[in-house]
């Protein structure tokens, strides 16, 4: 393997690494004046509209989808299911835990600098070897 097509490799694996980023659930609650107030562990957040959210239930099963309304006694979630897009009322008595998705904007912005750079050097080292050059044809008066 040649060192330009190894560090392709690399670049091109790293590049797809990057481009993923790194996002999580932390742990999230309804508004104050929920009935469920027992919900489990510490609360960064309250949960808002338009956030991703999956939320445990008391029985272990657990629902994910896009929160489309919240009130301190329940949460309507929304997604693409068989039949079109499905909403999902949960009364907050039913709760054991809510959970909201997070990324980590530091993160995503070291992986946009590593992935900009993982191209440029890609291009770079692709520029740099170019076409071998083609030897220049003789003319019939050279012979």
């Amino acid at each position: 393997m040649s060192l330009k097509g190894g560090l392709s490799t690399v670049l091109i694996v790293a590049l797809v690494f990057s481009v993923s980023g790194c996002s999580g659930y932390r742990v999230s609650r309804l508004p104050p004046g929920a009935s469920a107030g027992e919900l489990n562990g510490p609360a960064e957040d309250v949960v808002q509209a338009g956030q991703t959210a999956r939320i445990i239930m008391n029985n272990g099963t657990s629902i994910t989808g896009s929160v489309i309304e919240v009130s301190s006694e329940s949460i309507t979630l929304g997604k693409v299911g068989n039949y079109g897009f499905e909403e999902t009322v949960v009364l907050a008595a039913e709760i054991e835990r809510i959970e909201i998705e997070s990324g980590s904007l530091s993160s995503t912005v070291i992986a946009g600098v590593l992935s900009v750079a993982a191209v440029s050097l890609l291009v770079t080292v692709t520029a740099k070897d170019g076409p071998e050059p083609q030897p220049e044809p003789q003319s019939e008066s050279g012979k």
